[in-house]
């Protein structure tokens, strides 16, 4: 999935300074509605989903909870009226396996300050 940015070049969906999304699920879909008054309909040429822009987390049935992963983005502004995207990149996504490495130590760490000897 390439996500053209106002830095690269509209005509170059190679160019570096794209957003490229590897691997990632798409699934477009034009979504069209109609004004109940006029019947004039419009039609949106596919919607970005969220979790592309910010952390998300698996869930399958029941409830278990699967892949974590982070943001990307510190954060993001939307300005409507321009129809421009705002992003930061963060400035440190870690690895699930490095989360799950700190939490261990942590506990191993403060299970061992608080254990108390007995001579």
């Amino acid at each position: 999935l390439v996500l053209p940015t106002i830095e690269g070049d509209p005509n170059n969906p190679n160019d570096p300074a794209h957003l490229r999304y590897l691997g990632a699920p798409v699934l477009v879909l034009d979504i069209t509605t109609m004004d109940p008054d006029t019947h004039e309909t419009l039609t949106l040429d596919g919607v970005f989903g969220m979790n592309y822009l910010v952390a998300s987390i698996f869930f399958s049935e029941p409830f278990n909870l699967g892949d974590i992963r982070a943001g990307a983005f510190d954060y993001l502004v939307f300005d409507e009226p321009s129809g421009v995207l705002s992003l930061t990149f963060a400035s440190f996504i870690p690895e699930p396996g490095a989360l799950t490495l700190l939490g261990a130590t942590t506990v191993l760490l403060l299970g061992r300050r608080t254990r108390k000897t007995t001579l």
